[in-house]
């Protein structure tokens, strides 16, 4: 699972809002996705605040290559 587009945003008492994803650790579960999968759960921690979301994913098998040598 590629977070890439993810983006986690902090928001503090005071309202002021500040972009944290490039400090933010990740996790999903699962952690590998197999043919079938429907749903990750992703995990974004910064700090001590955690937030989650399930996204929905459609996994399929990849196209099969075939490089003949002539």
């Amino acid at each position: 699972f590629d977070p890439t587009g993810l983006v986690v945003t902090a928001t503090y008492d005071d309202e002021s809002t500040k972009d944290v994803t490039s400090r933010v650790e990740w996790t999903f579960n699962p952690e590998t996705l197999t043919l079938g999968a429907t749903e990750v759960n992703v995990t974004a921690t910064y700090g001590e605040m955690t937030a989650s979301k399930t996204v929905g994913v459609t996994v399929t098998e990849a196209p099969k290559v075939v490089d003949i040598d002539l």
